[in-house]
């Protein structure tokens, strides 16, 4: 698909049944947590930064890059029966909201620590 705008993104994972990802990072992608947002089950590498976020079988599946079977056997069972992986769902977008909603919980961070900064140069 080459580039998509993240506004098209947001809407191919909303319509989406299961997200892989299979790279190692080495910091956590914003399309990640975008995915999350969106609530799509997603599968994902058992590495860090993806295990510093979610926990395998709670917000998403982890699996051993190095094993391909498991990787195989996971998808093909979110595809068959998608409904049993809904708690993934669930849970993606609770954590989102929980501890990185824009509104609520980033933009009082940052105005916060601006605040702590102006009164630390006075």
């Amino acid at each position: 698909m080459g580039k998509v705008p993240q506004i098209n993104l947001v809407d191919i994972f909303s319509i989406s049944t299961v997200n892989i990802y299979i790279s190692e990072p080495f910091c956590l992608s914003w399309s990640f947590m975008e995915a999350l947002s969106t609530g799509v089950r997603i599968v994902t590498s058992n590495n860090r930064p993806m295990t510093d976020i979610v926990k395998d079988k709670k917000e998403a599946l982890l699996f051993d890059k190095n094993n391909h079977d498991d990787l195989s056997k996971t998808i093909i069972n979110i595809l068959n029966e998608p409904k049993k992986f809904d708690f993934l769902q669930k849970h993606g977008r609770e954590l989102i909201e929980k501890n990185y909603d824009l509104y609520k919980v980033s933009i009082p961070k940052y105005e916060e620590l601006i605040d702590k900064i102006l009164k630390e140069c006075k």
